[in-house]
């Protein structure tokens, strides 16, 4: 069979739908698509050399290690030095021993942005750690005690029929005998009368300077004060032949009140000396006081006959004793 050529009518049809094809895609001539642009590969571009922070405790940067002289300057300058290389070549770290006038001194560098360890005293120690810038890592033993104590002794006739701490305040109005530069100790009986209620600067008649601790015990037997520190267990073993041949001591001067154990020496760091030092220099320290051959290196600064580490309950009283006081620990630090 022969086949029909197309009609007019589709040939049209196919002419109008190209038509609204091209209207529905913006007719005119086609834009020719861009050839892609070549970008260059991004290469990384170096930094700049950032310097490394030169080590603590290095040959180039020693860590500071701050100490009262406990006996004459004289001997602890060479000490000072031996220690240095002695620490030196037990670990490695490298320190730089300072002899400081006061513990004072050693608190306000302990609290500031450098780095440095210091051994306080035990009042020191609080007003340390008052202003958060010490922690305690180990204490001095001296005859097996790592502190004194002090006991405040008051004239008979002022006693309660049962002595007391509380004794202690009747003390207002009256005179203290201290020894002269005996500053721990006053210190010390300072802090026992605030916490009985008496305030030495302003609530005493007078505070009574002597040329020592026999002194005081005598100035109260005569009736010169009314009130005394002297070490613990001074009229049992300490006092001096003037003392001892006292007629009727014991009934006229007795003991109120005794103080806690109150640290000799501690050596403590603050928050920015980091473990991996503060560990090896601590093990050093009782490493060198342990050796018979090499203690008085450092005992020609501390005067220690041994060192022990710190616990948490090493000074648990005696901080109690510091808050009862009142004082304001902070501002003495200062």
């Amino acid at each position: 069979m022969k086949r029909r050529a197309p009609s007019l009518w589709a040939a049209m049809l196919v002419v109008a739908v190209v038509g609204l094809l091209s209207a529905a895609c913006g007719g005119g001539t086609p834009t020719p698509t861009p050839l892609p642009t070549a970008t260059a590969t991004p290469r990384s571009t170096p930094l700049p050399e950032v310097p490394t922070a030169v080590p603590l405790a290095s040959e180039e940067r020693p860590l500071t290690v701050l100490m009262v002289p406990q006996g004459a300057r004289r001997e602890a300058a060479p000490a000072a030095d031996s220690l240095e290389a002695l620490i030196a070549e037990l670990t490695g770290l490298r320190v730089e021993v300072q002899l400081a006038d006061s513990y004072g001194q050693i608190v306000a560098q302990l609290c500031s942005a450098t780095p440095v360890a210091g051994w306080l005293d035990g009042f020191a120690l609080v007003a340390a750690e008052a202003a958060g810038c010490a922690d305690p890592a180990l204490q001095v033993v001296r005859n097996r005690r790592a502190g004194f104590q002090v006991e405040m002794l008051l004239a008979a006739e002022f006693a309660g029929d049962e002595v007391s701490a509380d004794d202690l305040a009747l003390l207002a109005g009256r005179r203290v005998c201290r020894a002269t530069g005996e500053d721990a100790a006053w210190l010390a009986a300072e802090m026992m009368l605030r916490t009985a209620g008496v305030n030495p600067v302003t609530d005493l008649e007078a505070i009574v300077d002597v040329e020592n601790y026999d002194a005081v015990v005598t100035g109260l037997y005569n009736g010169d004060c009314q009130g005394g520190v002297v070490p613990s267990g001074y009229l049992r073993s300490g006092a001096g032949e003037t003392v001892r041949t006292l007629e009727d001591l014991a009934t006229r001067v007795v003991s109120v009140s005794e103080s806690p154990l109150i640290p000799y020496n501690v050596l403590v760091y603050p928050p920015t000396v980091p473990l991996h030092i503060r560990i090896p220099l601590s093990d050093v320290f009782l490493q060198i006081a342990a050796d018979a051959s090499r203690a008085d290196t450092l005992a020609g600064i501390l005067q220690q006959d041994s060192l022990e580490r710190v616990t948490a309950e090493s000074f648990a009283a005696f901080r109690q004793f510091a808050q009862a006081s009142g004082l304001d620990f902070v501002a003495l630090g200062e």
